[in-house]
């Protein structure tokens, strides 16, 4: 894809120790080694606990890395090698639980197949997906979205929570039929 990267702002309560896989794993600023995501895996239930993100590298080769905390993942998002994720949506803030902290309750992701123009949904995640009741703030982020940074929290009440920050291509890579 691209190395010219846009950091967006972060979502989410803003603790716990922070990561950037566009630094870890691809080598941005200097280089960037990430060629597109090839799986999500979240762990969903009352909030988005942790997740593990696996990259396709521009060498050909697969690095993941994982900011699921103790949890174990219980959702589990593939990408074929023609598709980008070009939309995120979200929701924090669980009225009335967590001392109303913004904790990252809820996400959404939009995949386009670069190569036949198809989009698939996967979602919503989380809870208050579909609540009415659950009226936290609500967030969207357009892409291509190459990586996630954030911040990842493990111990006490929750036991897992994560704060997500999303780094977006400034272009797409189409197939070639779509060129």
């Amino acid at each position: 894809m691209a190395s010219n990267l846009t950091q967006t702002l972060s979502f989410g309560v803003h603790e716990g120790a922070a990561f950037n896989d566009a630094t870890t794993l691809g080598g941005f600023p200097n280089t960037q080694g990430i060629k597109s995501i090839k799986q999500i895996r979240l762990m969903a239930g009352w909030l988005i606990d942790g997740m593990e993100v696996t990259y396709q590298m521009n060498d050909g080769s697969t690095k993941a890395d994982n900011h699921l905390g103790t949890g174990k993942p219980n959702v589990t998002i593939n990408f074929n090698d023609d598709e980008v994720l070009v939309c995120v949506t979200g929701k924090t803030t669980l009225p009335g639980y967590y001392q109303n902290k913004p904790y990252l309750c809820y996400l959404k992701f939009v995949i386009v197949n670069t190569a036949s123009g198809n989009i698939r949904v996967e979602g919503p995640f989380g809870n208050g997906a579909g609540d009415a009741k659950y009226t936290g703030k609500t967030f969207s982020v357009a892409g291509p979205i190459l990586a996630f940074a954030g911040q990842s929290i493990s111990g006490n009440e929750p036991a897992n929570a994560l704060t997500l920050s999303f780094l977006k291509s400034e272009q797409l890579a189409l197939g070639k039929g779509l060129q």
